[in-house]
């Protein structure tokens, strides 16, 4: 039950705070950038070619390239935003489903062919804390079939966030 109440009064604060931001739109970049802190307390097997691990470093890598946006820092304490790594899989993204006709069929018929277009991808799941707020699970999948694909959609999808809850973050962060 305290769990709850500490989850609604977070979810109270942080309303409170967008109506305060909804009426200013973002600027393009932060004066400062967001102290980030990337981590995973998920083992992985030790011959596994795409480990947790190494996608934990490409993820640290990859918004250690959004200078504007974010700034790698060696521990929890020094953070504004810490990313935990949570869990990796490879599977078929079925998202994408054609439908298409025999070229000679008439527009009448209800013969149709339906396929789904099925490609390998990585999902990274990953859980975002902030300050004054619940923890925020975040599932990214991507089409590319390395972890550093999914690693760089990550940091896109993270920068989107900061971007459109920026003086949120700001107030958040008594920036």
């Amino acid at each position: 039950m305290r769990s709850l109440r500490h989850e609604v009064k977070a979810a109270s604060v942080l309303l409170g705070f967008y109506l305060v931001a909804a009426a200013q739109s973002p600027p393009k970049y932060p004066d400062e950038p967001f102290d980030v802190y990337v981590f995973t307390d998920t083992p992985s097997e030790p011959d596994d070619k795409s480990s947790i691990e190494k996608t934990t470093e490409e993820v640290a890598k990859r918004l250690g390239k959004r200078k504007k946006w974010f700034h790698l820092v060696a521990s929890r304490d020094e953070a504004e935003l810490i990313v935990e790594v949570l869990n990796q899989w490879e599977g078929r993204d079925a998202s994408r489903t054609y439908v298409r006709r025999a070229d000679n069929a008439d527009p009448s018929d209800p013969q149709i062919t339906s396929f789904l277009d099925v490609d390998k991808a990585f999902t990274l799941e990953t859980k975002l804390f902030m300050p004054q707020a619940a923890p925020i699970p975040m599932k990214v999948s991507g089409e590319g079939r390395r972890p550093r694909d999914i690693a760089k959609t990550f940091a896109e999808r993270l920068e989107s966030f900061c971007r459109m809850n920026y003086w949120i973050l700001m107030k958040a962060l008594e920036r």
